[in-house]
């Protein structure tokens, strides 16, 4: 009886671990370069603390700089995202691969470093823009929240609610 029930314990546990391995592995950014008053709105639990070179970014965080402020973030090898002065962003989506960061005010450069597999979408209040390659791609929701986007190098898709182009 004994061994029956280790059996069953060990193939319980085989099987919670099988299932959570079809599940995508949730990712980290980290905060790689601040200048000025940098800060972020924690997800959870709502505290907004200052931040710190290599300081973790994880779902639902909220990163905002102040006037005369920059920052930077990195997602992986490839990817990141340069925040301007008085921009805030919130990073929806970091699984393994699949990046979806929402910009609510100000201007942000992302830019795709070397060729991957990741999907990357990066939303302001009236579009959606999913870089495809190797490149760099301004975003700005201006004042009356219209969105400009600068492809500067590469190509990307770009989602409204009147299409796509």
């Amino acid at each position: 009886m004994k061994r029956a029930l280790i059996a069953v314990a060990f193939l319980s546990s085989a099987l919670v671990l099988w299932a959570d391995a079809d599940r995508p592995a949730r990712g980290v950014a980290r905060l790689s370069v601040l200048n000025g008053d940098v800060s972020i709105r924690r997800g959870d639990s709502g505290d907004l603390i200052a931040g710190a070179v290599n300081g973790p970014l994880v779902v639902s965080d909220r990163l905002l700089t102040g006037p005369a402020s920059r920052a930077e973030a990195q997602f992986d090898y490839a990817n990141m995202i340069r925040l301007w002065s008085l921009t805030e962003v919130r990073f929806a989506e970091l699984e393994y691969g699949r990046y979806t960061v929402q910009v609510a005010r100000g201007t942000v450069t992302y830019r795709v470093l070397r060729d991957s597999q990741a999907e990357v979408e990066v939303n302001t209040p009236n579009l959606s823009v999913r870089p495809l390659k190797k490149g760099t791609y301004r975003i700005t929701v201006t004042e009356d929240g219209t969105t400009e986007v600068t492809v500067r190098a590469g190509e990307a898709d770009i989602f409204t609610p009147r299409g796509s182009e």
